[in-house]
């Protein structure tokens, strides 16, 4: 059976390294389309590789087209870009709107960077985020409160409970990639839940969007030599400090949860913060950054019943990065240079961080979550916290055998495919949380 492989996080988006630059193939892409529009058949044969360019010669591309305006009307505008991974390729659609309907212009492309296949689909409507059964809008009151700075903007929402308090606050840390205030993959949104299930139950909660979101252009494109200091440290530490002054909160009461990377790289945040009563440590991983992308390019294409060439490639493609990553203080790179999708300078600043090491300083409350279904972070990583933590009376640690990486329960394997669907964090994580902050104990 087919599947489709759908890259939508920062891990899986650099899979492709160098075995397939994603970046042309997206400018080509576009051209394509643009001389499509423009009726330059000749122009869009051209980026054909050698295979697709005997079965779709210029004559019939002109048809194929011809058909569609029949049943779209004119062209009006683009609509949207996304990408993914379909059965060993890098594909980009492109939605466009006609007068009648819009229509997903889909570009496959071969390991040579060339189209190897186009799709004219009608426009699917994407999965859309559903509130959680626990959700109570009439328990809650939301606040913008954003993290400003000179040069600095990063929205952000205070939720709290309806009622005096003062409560006890737990301030969200994003995983990697540029996440916005939800942490919204797909139709999923973590943060957005723990923001109806906890603040519903007493607990405040501050979710605020990552700079490398909101400054995506300077960060993820412009080449800046950026480290997990301005990535997340910095306004990890801004949220602490501006959350603290807000009426409603208990400044004595200040509590940090870590998803992912944001678990991960939890110690650097807590060696500049101060009075944090307790960590949450939702799905950290434990081991180097390198070693999950080469983990999740094994897994993710070992989904894809697809033995091609171009699987190979891309799986080689990582271990190479890996290596040289591993290496990173070796080698004279500049430090604008990009491995991975992160600047050479992020990398020697990881290189030797030993996250499980650097937090045993730290002598406060913790608690590790895990879903037993998750491909991103798994159990090689939590066997390595239990390992560093598992002799401290106020660490705990709770595995969820049916959860994902985003704490939706699921059955067989899971793909980003599911993250696309949608799903809620489940209750039982909810109270879970709960029970810890209020009382000590997970339940």
């Amino acid at each position: 059976m087919k599947r489709i492989i759908t890259f939508s996080l920062f891990f899986l988006l650099a899979i492709a390294g160098r075995a397939q630059d994603s970046l042309q193939c997206i400018s080509r892409a576009k051209i394509a389309v643009e001389n499509i529009l423009k009726e330059n058949y000749n122009l869009v044969h051209d980026q054909f590789d050698s295979l697709y360019a005997t079965k779709m010669d210029t004559a019939r591309l002109e048809r194929v087209w011809n058909n569609i305006l029949k049943l779209t009307g004119k062209f009006k505008n683009y609509d949207s870009l996304r990408t993914s991974h379909e059965r060993g390729h890098f594909c980009v659609i492109q939605r466009c709107a006609f007068e009648k309907t819009k229509v997903d212009i889909k570009c496959e492309f071969s390991i040579r960077s060339k189209i190897s296949n186009l799709f004219f689909l009608p426009a699917e409507k994407p999965n859309q985020y559903k509130n959680p059964s626990y959700a109570d809008t009439l328990a809650i009151v939301n606040s913008d409160l954003p993290i400003q700075a000179p040069d600095l903007y990063l929205p952000g929402t205070l939720t709290l409970p309806k009622g005096k308090g003062p409560f006890p606050v737990l301030i969200l840390i994003h995983g990697s990639g540029p996440n916005d205030r939800d942490e919204s993959v797909g139709a999923t949104k973590i943060f957005k839940d723990f923001s109806f299930g906890l603040p519903a139950r007493g607990i405040a909660v501050y979710r605020y969007e990552k700079r490398i979101k909101k400054y995506a252009i300077k960060y993820r494109l412009g080449h800046v030599a950026y480290t997990s200091k301005e990535e997340t440290v910095d306004d990890a530490l801004a949220a602490i400090e501006l959350v603290k002054k807000q009426p409603g909160i208990d400044s004595t009461k200040v509590f940090l949860l870590g998803h992912s990377f944001g678990g991960m790289i939890m110690p650097k945040i807590l060696s500049g913060a101060k009075d944090i009563q307790g960590v949450v440590f939702l799905a950290a991983n434990a081991r180097p950054l390198e070693d999950l992308m080469v983990g999740q390019a094994e897994y993710l294409l070992g989904l894809d019943t697809n033995k091609s060439d171009y699987r190979k490639a891309i799986i080689d493609s990582v271990r190479k990065e890996a290596v040289t990553i591993r290496n990173i203080t070796k080698k004279n790179l500049p430090d604008t240079n990009q491995i991975m999708r992160l600047p050479v300078k992020y990398w020697k600043d990881m290189a030797g961080y030993d996250p499980v090491k650097s937090l045993q300083k730290f002598h406060m409350p913790f608690l590790f979550l895990q879903g037993g279904r998750d491909y991103q972070v798994n159990n090689l990583d939590y066997d390595q916290w239990m390992k560093g933590f598992k002799d401290r009376k106020n660490a705990q640690f709770k595995l969820y055998p049916d959860m994902n990486h985003f704490f939706a329960s699921g059955s067989g394997n899971s793909s980003p495919n599911e993250y696309a669907r949608g799903g809620n964090v489940e209750l039982p994580v909810i109270e879970d949380i709960t029970s810890w902050i209020k009382t000590g104990k997970i339940k």
